[in-house]
């Protein structure tokens, strides 16, 4: 291997220094799986400030993502809305083939549901029937359920 003689010695020094984040390392570890995987980066770090260490929240964040600990426990909302359930009830025939071009009104209808964030913090969602010929909306409905129901 064809390597320069001053990057050869640089990287033999390198790999023999001691890993300066090992006390913290071990520290972050305990606590992280004295909480039982619940705590993450914030909180950490603020056991870390008790504890006399002196990192800063992205050090600590970097040195949990290096060392492979993540948050098991997660919010109550963590994904998009989605009401598939599996195979229910009949399958309807397929008419449309994919052919979602409408010349006659009300002859093709489709509907959407849409979720998005409002400012109290809550979750709502809109549905819609729109027309596929003129593209125009017959219906919509505003609610905090993504139910037929609402509110």
């Amino acid at each position: 291997m064809e390597l320069p003689r001053a990057t050869y010695y640089d990287r033999l020094k390198r790999n023999h220094k001691p890993d300066k984040y090992a006390k913290i390392k071990h520290f972050i570890r305990q606590e992280y799986l004295k909480e039982g995987a619940r705590y993450g980066y914030r909180r950490i770090h603020k056991k870390a400030i008790d504890a006399g260490f002196s990192y800063s929240e992205e050090t600590i964040r970097k040195i949990m993502t290096s060392i492979g600990l993540k948050v098991t426990l997660f919010s109550k909302h963590t994904g998009k809305y989605s009401s598939y359930k599996g195979t229910i009830g009949k399958i309807a025939p397929n008419l449309l083939k994919q052919k979602f071009t409408a010349i006659k009104p009300l002859t093709v209808l489709r509907t959407d549901v849409t979720q998005v964030a409002l400012y109290n913090g809550k979750w709502g969602y809109i549905s819609v029937i729109i027309d596929e010929a003129n593209k125009e909306v017959l219906a919509a409905v505003a609610s905090y359920s993504p139910n037929k129901k609402t509110d």
